[in-house]
């Protein structure tokens, strides 16, 4: 039945053929949005990461003097500097004493060769070693390290890439700017809004949500130079902020990155951005004189945990973040939070929720705890090893602004009942999802969140109708670019471009899923909306058809429809106001 989808797709074409716009993204140049959500990382072509790029981008990358991706050296110093017993918990000396042995016998057989990534896991994964006339696997000590070992070894063998006079080779960026991706857009975007008079606006890149927070500084600082921007670096990360609340001296600071980043030996490797944080460790103040000369800040990283301990330390707001609101709410500073940044702008406390991670079926069958509980759970088993399927979030984010859960990249994961569940169990009444390649551009006034949508896909807004939320009727939208929404609690209002159009007389027919918690599957079968007659559609979803997804149209739902023009092909919306959504066990 699901071939059935192709069929309603191609009914969606005819029906939209006389509502086609030729505005793909339209620009906001506006300054009444004061902050920016984008629903994934920047995707960009660099010379450390080439994926994104054109054959023809990465042979320039060749010829000039780029730093590469990541290489790796077995140098012994760097071997007994990683396993030294100071770098491991006392109840892990059996696996370091087994990985030293590994360790040596692997920079027996590399010699002095740099290897790349997946050379060196490859030479670990195959090599064997003895102990105690036992034969021990690289793979199966591989196996055993937890992802923040992973992260100190890899760390230590990294391999400086610098030049004859012992310089840093930088990560060069390579932006087509005739046929922009949509991150190269949305970037565009952020200058647009930054900019005024004719000043280069003054951006600042704030790399707070990486492990490593030197890694990225290169690549975003050229991309919105490049964008025509003033891009500079504020080089804070929360070993920073923690070593300055504690009052201790910035030597300390290689100390308090291994324990609150799991980040080790940088100064080797970013010696230039290691004495820049150094200067700003000396002098504080500098931040905030660089944050009140800004037009703009752009949050990036990728873990929302270290969002909250950078701009929240000891259970108090820093000053910092303070004079980030305070310039935000002025309209003299755009905040832009970027793929999981923006899930930690939301309120503080028990206010608010940052989902971690987790899916969708294991929201339905075991429902969700927060970071506290899911600690306290695993200290009673004595274990906490990664469950990358337990739905977790962190209770508040950093607050600058007032909503209480956003996620992102739900639609083509099929996260619906992730991002439903964290709001029941949470207690939280309205949540929203910002698909990939996709933004929000937003304000808040008089209690109400003012947004409008641009990029290429949507945004899902969910609410509950009354104060005890139920899974059984929960209010549905999906708002997708040019729609422009005012949204408080069970009231919303959406004004739509004009190139979209009220869906009259849809006959298309119902197109059935079986596994809605899959890729875009939920996203596709809720789009039927805007084509069928059907006041009510079910799918299945989970392992087992265990859930039943049911929407229904009801007296207030709203449902427009439009395309943009891109290049010599079309991209269709249907933007959705009001349906019923209900999760269920089948």
């Amino acid at each position: 039945m699901q071939k059935v989808a192709g069929m309603l797709f191609a009914l969606l074409l005819l029906l939209l053929l006389l509502c086609v716009s030729n505005d793909t993204h339209a620009n906001v140049k506006s300054t009444s949005y004061e902050m920016m959500l984008i629903g994934s990382e920047f995707e960009l072509c660099r010379s450390s990461a080439t994926h994104f790029c054109r054959a023809k981008d990465v042979l320039a990358f060749r010829v000039g003097n780029n730093r590469s991706a990541k290489q790796y050296k077995l140098a012994i110093s760097q071997i007994e500097k990683m396993m030294h017993v100071s770098q491991w918990n006392p109840n892990r000396q059996a696996l370091r004493y087994d990985l030293h042995l590994l360790f040596n016998a692997i920079a027996k057989r590399a010699g002095t060769r740099i290897l790349s990534h997946a050379q060196l896991l490859s030479v670990w994964k195959s090599i064997s070693i003895r102990r105690d006339g036992k034969a021990l696997s690289g793979y199966s000590l591989f196996l055993s390290m937890s992802e923040s070992e992973l992260a100190m070894i890899l760390d230590h063998l990294e391999f400086a890439q610098l030049d004859h006079a012992g310089r840093r080779y930088k990560d060069a960026v390579i932006i087509d700017k005739s046929e922009p991706s949509m991150s190269i857009t949305l970037a565009k975007q952020v200058i647009d809004m930054a900019k005024k008079g004719d000043a280069k606006p003054k951006v600042l890149v704030a790399t707070v949500g990486y492990r490593d927070s030197y890694l990225d500084v290169d690549a975003y600082v050229s991309l919105f130079n490049q964008m025509g921007g003033e891009a500079s670096w504020l080089a804070i990360d929360a070993s920073l902020v923690q070593l300055i609340a504690d009052k201790n001296t910035c030597n300390d600071l290689t100390k308090y990155r291994a324990d609150i980043l799991n980040s080790y030996d940088r100064n080797r490797i970013y010696k230039d951005l290691v004495k820049i944080q150094h200067q700003y460790c000396m002098n504080p103040s500098l931040f905030n004189q660089q944050v009140a000369s800004a037009d703009a800040i752009v949050i990036v990283g990728d873990d929302p945990k270290l969002l909250n301990k950078a701009f929240i330390v000891n259970g108090r707001e820093s000053k910092l973040l303070t004079q980030i609101r305070q310039q935000m709410n002025a309209k003299n500073l755009l905040v832009v939070a970027a793929g999981k940044m923006a899930r930690g702008m939301v309120s503080k406390g028990n206010q608010g929720a940052v989902i971690l991670g987790g899916n969708s079926e294991y929201a339905m069958l075991n429902g969700t705890s927060s970071l506290v509980q899911k600690r306290m759970a695993c200290e009673d088993y004595g274990s906490c090893e990664s469950d990358y399927n337990s739905v977790v979030y962190q209770q508040g984010g950093i607050g600058l602004l007032d909503f209480p859960l956003i996620d992102t990249q739900v639609s083509s994961r099929g996260n619906i009942a992730r991002l439903a569940r964290v709001a029941h169990d949470s207690k939280l009444m309205q949540s929203v999802a910002i698909d990939k390649g996709t933004a929000i551009l937003l304000n808040e006034k008089n209690g109400a969140l003012n947004f409008q949508v641009v990029g290429e896909s949507g945004v899902i807004y969910l609410s509950f109708k009354d104060a005890k939320p139920s899974l059984t009727d929960i209010n549905y939208h999906y708002f997708t670019p040019g729609d422009d929404v005012s949204s408080s609690l069970n009231n919303v209002k959406v004004i739509y471009p004009e190139w979209k159009t009220v869906a009259k007389d849809p006959q298309a027919q119902l197109a059935f899923y079986n596994n809605l918690f899959y890729g875009d599957n939920y996203n596709r079968f809720s789009e039927q909306a805007c084509v069928i007659n059907d006041q009510t559609w079910q799918g299945l979803a989970g392992r087992n058809k265990k859930f039943l997804v049911k929407l229904s149209k009801t007296p207030s739902s709203q449902l427009q429809m439009g395309g943009v023009k891109i290049k010599n092909d079309y991209k269709f919306y249907c933007s959705i106001s009001a349906l019923s959504l209900s999760l269920t066990r089948n």
